[in-house]
Formats: C-alpha cells, structure tokens, sequence
C-alpha cells in the first residue's frame, strides 16, 4: 500500500494484499498502528479475520506486543465497531 493510503479509497487493495499475506496495519483511536502477525498455530495468514472488515472501524481483541517501536497483534477476534 502507498505511504498515506488508507480509508475507503483503498479496500480493493488492500484486500489483495491481505489475502496474498501482506502486512495488514490497525490504526487505533489513539493514533498508534498495529500490525497483523501469524497466529501461533500457523494455520491462517495472520489477515484471516481482518479481511472481511478492511475499510471498516472495528474492534479487535487479540494478544498486543511491541519490540524496537514495532506494535504488532496476533489478532483473536474482529466485529463491527459499535
């Protein structure tokens, strides 16, 4: 994806990416950005559950790291955001 591209203008893209395995980033009300990461069976690309909400304000529960300014989540669940 392009530097700055993100919103509705760009989920055709996005989706390809995330379905090839591309990292897919969660950009949180307080402005931090986490990255999708492979879950621990390593049965699904790390975006299984993202992307059928691409472009879409969700929330997402999963296990949350971060190590040299990287924040990255092993994503556990996806749903609209109410």
């Amino acid at each position: 994806m392009a530097s700055g591209a993100r919103g509705p203008g760009q989920p055709a893209c996005a989706t390809a990416c995330a379905k090839a395995g591309g990292a897919s980033g969660i950009l949180a009300p307080d402005g931090k950005l986490y990255v999708s990461v492979l879950p621990d069976d390593h049965k699904h690309n790390p975006n299984y559950l993202l992307v059928d909400h691409i472009a879409q304000t969700v929330e997402v529960e999963g296990f949350v790291w971060s190590k040299d300014g990287v924040n990255g989540m092993t994503i556990l669940s996806v749903a609209i955001a109410k």
